[in-house]
């Protein structure tokens, strides 16, 4: 999937939320159940039908793995070309861990990286 849009295919920010959405999951349901939000709450944003946060906006593009600039504007890449799929499981793996097992591995991974 390409990461820019045509200029001419504008499209509404409910719609940039559902294409976001159905490029990392299949259907609105496992969306909802990863996000931690009401099912209807996402279809709503989706449809364009519930107004959509600034909180929300962020989680959805963490999520989704889009640039928010992107899902909130249609400005600028889609996604980060930067980072990869792979490496963003890790970040996300990462941001789960308790706070003191997350500083020990950061420990690790920059020791092991020094030595290269």
């Amino acid at each position: 999937m390409q990461n820019y849009f045509p200029q001419n295919a504008a499209m509404e920010l409910h719609e940039r939320i559902k294409l976001a959405r159905e490029r990392r999951f299949q259907t609105a349901k496992e969306a909802s159940d990863y996000l931690r939000i009401p099912y209807g709450t996402l279809t709503g944003h989706e449809s364009g039908s519930r107004g959509v946060k600034d909180r929300e906006l962020r989680k959805y593009a963490g999520a989704y793995r889009v640039e928010l600039a992107w899902l909130r504007y249609e400005t600028g890449p889609m996604t980060n070309p930067s980072v990869s799929d792979q490496e963003m499981e890790i970040i996300e793996a990462f941001r789960k861990l308790p706070p003191e097992e997350a500083a020990a591995y950061r420990t690790v991974l920059l020791s092991r990286s020094e030595r290269r």
